[in-house]
């Protein structure tokens, strides 16, 4: 934690992330023996207030026009009083029955609904009426977000996310009820405000088992079956797909190699948990081959390669 402190004031930081810059240094050697220091962040300069922090193309192309659209000319060539998310609102479905989440889709998505508790990537606009710049964008941003379902947003957009399947996009209307509330959260969503989410679902990966079997006492985690342990490990395999989808084959080697140390360990029963237990340990093998292939680490990439052959000549009384 020490050594990550030496990083503040630099333009980038450990975590891939922004710092900031201080008016004068911090003494690390007083921070170590637990004493007080006292910091000052240097501000910005004040004559670059008006720069955009968005390059002005990209925002353009996050524009959304119907958050501002006047309408057209009725029948009767008058212009109709509805207020541009009450006219989009006339062609969306309703999500929730209670008018409190509409839905537009935007383009098809593909496979099955999102399992609850899922870990989920998307990316979004939100927009405020009238107003067709996005307040906030993970396009912008050019990272997607991630969050764990019933953890990490707010209720709308939850329930939007759980609408969609791969790959969909769909424009959510979400009233202040599921939203922020008379409340609003100042400074850039005011209160009792109807707001615009356009979102694509990216990837989800169903991390529920994994989550379960990490609040187990050691005594649960060792009475638990074959079947449980396999489940866990098919959790743990796909969030390591997904990491090393997103070329982090690191983070991809930590989930494989947490599934493997489980699946090695555990007591095989009989004929059926015995194949389950090669099927599952064999699939786990062979990404931890491919991720050594990946860091360039050929001998590992052989050993876990070979793992695999042996597996196959496992037989239930070996593991007895």
């Amino acid at each position: 934690m020490m050594d990550d402190l030496e990083a503040v004031g630099r333009e980038e930081s450990p975590f891939g992330v922004t710092g900031v810059r201080l008016k004068d240094g911090i003494d690390l050697k007083k921070l170590r023996q637990a004493h007080e220091e006292d910091f000052e962040v240097q501000l910005p300069d004040s004559s670059n207030e008006d720069e955009a922090y968005f390059e002005a193309e990209d925002v353009f192309q996050q524009l959304n026009f119907a958050a501002v659209d006047a309408g057209d000319n009725n029948s009767d060539g008058e212009i109709d009083n509805l207020s541009p998310f009450e006219r989009l609102a006339r062609s969306m479905e309703d999500v929730t029955g209670d008018g409190g989440v509409l839905k537009k889709v935007i383009r098809t998505g593909t496979g099955q609904a999102i399992p609850e508790g899922a870990t989920v990537r998307v990316h979004y606009n939100a927009y405020l009426e009238y107003n067709d710049e996005p307040y906030d964008s993970s396009r912008l941003r050019n990272m997607p977000e991630q969050l764990k379902l019933g953890e990490g947003g707010f209720p709308g957009f939850e329930i939007a996310i759980c609408s969609l399947k791969r790959s969909e996009i769909a424009q959510f209307l979400i009233k202040p009820k599921y939203a922020f509330g008379k409340v609003g959260c100042p400074p850039r969503i005011p209160p009792n405000a109807t707001l615009l989410f356009e979102i694509e679902l990216i990837s989800f990966v169903d991390s529920k088992a994994a989550d379960e079997f990490r609040g187990f006492s050691e005594e649960e985690r060792k009475q638990a079956s074959v079947e449980h342990l396999a489940e866990v490990c098919r959790s743990e395999r796909e969030i390591g797909n997904e990491l090393f989808q997103r070329k982090q084959f690191g983070r991809a080697m930590a989930k494989y190699g947490r599934a493997i140390n489980l699946l090695e360990h555990a007591r095989i029963k009989d004929e059926g948990e015995e194949r389950l237990w090669k099927s599952s340990l064999m699939k786990l093998y062979l990404n931890m081959a491919l991720c050594c292939l990946k860091k360039s680490s050929a001998l590992r990439a052989i050993s876990f390669a070979k793992k695999v052959s042996l597996t196959c000549c496992v037989s239930l009384d070996s593991k007895s």
